[in-house]
């Protein structure tokens, strides 16, 4: 017997999770991302992390089409780029905010983020409604000053707090 949808989500919503800005970028300048809390390691030998896209999702042909792609884990402090990224807004404005630098493969990772990871495409598998990309990591970078990273549960944006506690955050706007 399968649980209905609204179900799974319900217990789903107990399930925090980092959040993530992933990102392409192509040679001719066009650069896509969204916002994605579906991301977790596959493998440290060879390292390798996968992404869950939606196929409904406006960024999901570009994910398809690009060869290599970046997922920026955010800080706590970057709840309005994840909001930003959420949104249903072109991907020129999403890009218009932030500090964004291009990496050899032209994929746009952001500079305040707690750590970046740049992923070679290995595989693309379709699951239910979301195709999984897996990448293999060709390079990782993280903040010196140790960030804390942005969290998402219970329909809301929080963070770690220093006494290992979680400090509520604000609701998101729909998501991409």
């Amino acid at each position: 017997m399968m649980v209905d949808a609204d179900q799974f989500k319900k217990g789903m919503r107990h399930l925090a999770a980092s959040v993530t800005i992933l990102t392409v970028g192509f040679p001719d300048g066009r650069r896509y991302g969204m916002t994605a809390t579906a991301v977790c390691s596959v493998s440290a030998e060879p390292p390798i992390l996968l992404c869950c896209v939606n196929r409904k999702a406006s960024s999901h042909p570009h994910f398809l089409e690009a060869d290599v792609f970046g997922i920026n884990v955010l800080a706590s402090e970057d709840e309005e780029l994840a909001k930003r990224f959420a949104s249903t807004s072109p991907p020129h404005e999403r890009f218009a905010a932030g500090e964004w630098q291009g990496s050899e493969s032209r994929v746009p990772l952001l500079r305040s983020a707690a750590a970046t990871f740049l992923c070679r495409k290995k595989d693309a598998v379709e699951m239910g409604e979301h195709t999984v990309f897996f990448g293999e990591v060709v390079d990782v970078a993280t903040r010196r000053d140790g960030a804390l990273p942005l969290l998402y549960g219970h329909g809301r944006f929080g963070e770690f707090r220093h006494d290992g506690q979680t400090s509520p955050g604000t609701p998101p706007t729909k998501r991409d």
